[in-house]
């Protein structure tokens, strides 16, 4: 099984080195599209892959998520922000789990908290995705990725995103 991360940025780079230092070990392939940074965003992510593209901003999530999806080889892919990153502990599950995952699963709803809450206010999402599922992103904001009825899932609660903005107010997203 192989991984793509796959992320939307823009002027990401006070927080673009932790999340990706933090998931270098998943991923097989890294996807990176960046949507119009003015700072050195593009530059860091440079130094984790080749793999940088540019887009406008469309003033849509899902369309950016969508257009970064579409870049990605692996049979997997990870959506994942800038501003989040995964626990050392979280990696080891999430290599545990490529090594696991069969054809019998579609998607992976793992866990998902902001910095400043503990594990019992995990939300579960759905960020882990077979690409072959051509899964689509719905949503201009609060955006998802349309689960088909007959997708098979699977819950790790032993994998968490967490969530560690720095920037509270962003006016232009």
């Amino acid at each position: 099984m192989t991984l793509s991360v796959c992320m939307i940025v823009r002027d990401e780079a006070p927080v673009l080195g932790r999340c990706l230092d933090s998931l270098q070990d998943v991923w097989d392939e890294l996807i990176v599209l960046d949507t119009g940074s003015v700072d050195e965003t593009p530059e860091i992510a440079r130094q984790y892959t080749d793999k940088v593209f540019f887009a406008p901003w469309e003033d849509d999530f899902s369309a950016a998520r969508n257009r970064a999806f579409s870049y990605a080889t692996g049979d997997w892919l990870l959506s994942i922000d800038a501003d989040e990153y995964l626990s050392p502990q979280s990696v080891t599950a999430m290599l545990e789990l490529k090594q696991a995952l069969t054809d019998e699963v579609d998607y992976v709803r793992v866990g998902f908290r902001f910095s400043d809450q503990d594990e019992r206010s995990d939300v579960m999402r759905e960020k882990l995705v077979r690409r072959a599922r051509k899964p689509v992103w719905k949503g201009r904001v609060c955006e998802y990725i349309d689960i088909a009825p007959d997708w098979r899932g699977l819950t790790r609660r032993d994998i968490t995103i967490i969530h560690d903005k720095l920037r509270v107010d962003d006016p232009d997203r």
